[in-house]
This record gives structure tokens, C-alpha cells and sequence, in this order.
């Protein structure tokens, strides 16, 4: 309801703090559904501010962390996310992204940091030759 109220005056950028944190995971995926096709359709610049990223890193274009009051990374999810340390910076990792960092440390680095589990899935066919 109130970010129906919000778009019912067309802001050119809409700004979303911690949108999911009171919802199941399926609502919340439906949720951000929702504010990319905002995006996509209304071409409106949407800020979320959000600890769960498993339900935006997708969507994203561009992941700001802040911590202690700086930028401590911008870039975009997959550039991020290649980085171990960004879950030393606050944000909390999706499980497939600690997975990722899992393989490389055991010495089966993946050729893009996986966002998905689909996304993972795909880069694991792909990676089908250390088997060989």
C-alpha cells in the first residue's frame, strides 16, 4: 500500500528501505518482481537499501556497500561478489555466493560468481571438464 501511494505521484526515483525484511521469501521475491518491472517499464532509478540480498542481486544493475558510513564497494553484483571480503563489509551472503567461494578455495574456480541457483547450475555444466 504505501509504495502504491508513492508511485501514484511518479517519482522519478524511488527509494526502498529493507523492503523485504518482513516478508516470506516467496513475497518477497514477488516483491522485487514487482519493483524490476517498475524499473523496466516505467524506466524510474529504484534505491534499495537491503542486508538480504538473495532476493535483489539479480535484479540489480549496481551494488553499493556501505560500511561505517562510506562507500566501501560499488560495482556491479558479479564484480562485487567475486571478492570474499564483502561479507566482512555487513551484507549478508546469499548461500550460492559462499558456495562459489567455497569451489574456488578447493580449486575449482568458476568462470562468473554464480547469483542464482540456476545461474550456478549452468556454470557447473560448464565447468563439466574437471571431471576429466
Amino acid at each position: 500500500v504505501a509504495i502504491g501511494s508513492v508511485l501514484v505521484m511518479r517519482p522519478e526515483i524511488l527509494v526502498l528501505d529493507e523492503p523485504t525484511s518482513e516478508l516470506d521469501p516467496r513475497s518477497a521475491r514477488d516483491l522485487i518482481d514487482m519493483i524490476a518491472r517498475l524499473n523496466r517499464e516505467l524506466g524510474m532509478t529504484i534505491v534499495i537499501v537491503e542486508h538480504r540480498l538473495n532476493f535483489i542481486l539479480e535484479k540489480a544493475d549496481r551494488l553499493v556497500i556501505i560500511n561505517r558510513g562510506r562507500v566501501a564497494l560499488d560495482d556491479s553484483p558479479q564484480e562485487a561478489l567475486r571478492n570474499r571480503e564483502v561479507g566482512r563489509l555487513g551484507a549478508s551472503l546469499p548461500k550460492v555466493v559462499q558456495l562459489y567461494h567455497a569451489l574456488c578455495e578447493m580449486g575449482f574456480p568458476l568462470s562468473k560468481v554464480p547469483l542464482s541457483i540456476e545461474q550456478l547450475e549452468t556454470e557447473l555444466r560448464g565447468a563439466s571438464a574437471w571431471a576429466h
